[in-house]
């Protein structure tokens, strides 16, 4: 236990700072590192999964309480030591089920009109009973455009929703440090633009705040960034005098030694969908949507938060019930005629953010990667020496073998992601669905499963989804784009 002689070893604080951090280590034994935080900073914090990063916040947080005599706030004008002591007067915000308690709830819930009675909606979360200040909470709602939606049900918001819904929440408690990870994952351009605004908004209340974020897009509110890199801070300085090519980018020319081959081709067409419609009530989420993928082909779904990107897609995995009240083929076969769900699902590799937030962190990453083999529970798969060994190489390709075997709540958010992903390889499907796969993965990682992809997806049909046209893949040739609940089809061009 640390005793009072501890903490008075610390150096005397330099003026105007907030926070300090003195020679904190991020693993036993490992490298140290010391960041002070001054009135008036908003720090950009980067680095990959093995960087450190995500312990650090485990840190500030209060997930974890090591070296707590190391660090001391002066938010009261006065010193208080320890993580816990400053988790007080903190906000945390992962954007990974922060609003809704999804562990309450099922994936497909959100689908099902008939089993929403008990789930609280966007208005029943913001306003409750006694709530302080409605003048500013409604303010707040304009300035992020989020009134269209609040008697929406909370598991029905989309990802960009949820983010926008629960910086408010923070907001309102009034922190004194309001720390956001990855919070412009998944959000379309105007989306971005308006939580530019409110960080804006926030800062001018004196309210100081970290965004841990590998985004391309740095917050106007932004002065300096702390990055990391194998445990060891690699810059910690003023924003203008960080480069982002410095950041560490390795080749990406790992060979695999043998990819699996897709072993089915008994079908032309991947899916159609014809002239659906899917409404709840008076309020109609798709119009009349036309859309024919060719076996093979490579597309993106593209339109902004709350268009119905995801509900379009849940028509195909056989995840939504309004499928057999609409003409839905696939695998050459209308739905509804004969074939069970686990038939079309075991045939399809699938990735989508809205799923990463409802998955059981308990089981192990090692479970998580081969979790296609109990897609179907009528059809016992095994795994075979093949599927072993491109286990193996993927394990070396993204660089998480350290983090075999551990349970998923346990490793960084970004690590979760990629053994998700790899399942989605691992399974061999013939058709490949991502949507909005890359939350929080840095350009290396990112640039490492592109390069799978358009390496795996030869033979294969592939649908991607993502606000970035940076992030989607370079062997996509087509755009499905949803607007006002219609659809259109067009050539895939980055510019758009």
């Amino acid at each position: 236990m640390s005793t009072f002689d501890d903490y008075i070893e610390l150096p005397d604080m330099p003026e105007n700072t907030f926070l300090s951090f003195n020679n904190i280590e991020l693993k036993n034994n490992g490298p140290v590192i010391s960041w002070d935080i001054k009135k008036g900073e908003n720090w950009l914090l980067r680095g990959d999964a093995n960087s450190g990063k995500s312990e650090l916040l485990q840190l500030i947080t209060g997930k974890s309480y090591r070296d707590e005599n190391k660090v001391v706030n002066y938010f009261n004008g006065i010193p208080e030591y320890g993580f816990y002591k400053l988790n007080r007067h903190i906000a945390y915000l992962n954007f990974r089920g922060i609003i809704a308690n999804h562990q309450h709830y099922y994936y497909q819930q959100r689908y099902h009109s008939t089993e929403l009675d008990d789930v609280a909606t966007l208005k029943d979360m913001l306003f409750p009973p006694g709530s302080a200040d409605e003048h500013e909470l409604e303010k707040l709602i304009r300035l992020f455009g989020l009134a269209h939606c609040l008697n929406r049900e909370i598991i029905k918001l989309s990802s960009g929703e949820y983010r926008k819904a629960s910086v408010i929440q923070a907001i309102l408690k009034n922190p004194r440090l309001l720390i956001l990870d990855e919070p412009y994952s998944g959000l379309d351009t105007g989306s971005i633009a308006r939580m530019d605004d409110l960080l804006a908004y926030t800062a001018s209340k004196g309210i100081l705040i970290i965004i841990s974020s590998n985004s391309n897009h740095i917050a106007p509110v932004i002065t300096n960034v702390l990055a990391l890199d194998g445990y060891n801070v690699c810059f910690n300085g003023k924003l203008s005098g960080y480069s982002f090519s410095e950041t560490k980018i390795n080749s990406v020319n790992f060979s695999f030694g043998n990819l699996p081959e897709n072993p089915d081709h008994s079908f032309n067409t991947a899916f159609e969908i014809a002239d659906a419609t899917v409404k709840y009530g008076s309020r109609r989420i798709l119009n009349n949507i036309n859309w024919r993928v060719e076996r093979g082909e490579k597309w993106a779904l593209s339109g902004r938060n709350g268009a119905g990107k995801s509900m379009l897609l849940s028509l195909v995995f056989a995840d939504h019930p309004q499928v057999y009240s609409n003409k839905v083929y696939v695998f050459d076969r209308k739905r509804g005629t004969g074939e069970s769900i686990w038939e079309v699902k075991e045939r399809m590799g699938y990735f989508s953010s809205e799923m990463f937030l409802y998955y059981d962190k308990s089981r192990t990453t090692s479970e998580v990667s081969f979790s296609y083999l109990n897609v179907n529970p009528y059809r016992k798969r095994v795994v075979t020496k093949a599927n072993v060994q491109f286990y193996e190489e993927l394990l070396e390709y993204f660089e998480v073998r350290n983090f075999q075997d551990k349970q998923l709540y346990a490793v960084p958010f970004e690590v979760q992601r990629i053994f998700m992903l790899m399942n989605v390889f691992l399974s061999n499907a013939p058709l490949i669905i991502l949507d909005e796969p890359y939350h929080g993965l840095d350009d290396e990682t990112i640039k490492k499963l592109n390069k799978l992809i358009s390496e795996f997806c030869v033979t294969r049909t592939l649908i991607f989804v993502s606000h970035n046209k940076n992030e989607i893949p370079s062997v996509v040739a087509k755009d499905f784009h949803l607007f006002n609940g219609e659809g259109q089809v067009r050539k895939f061009n980055p510019q758009y």
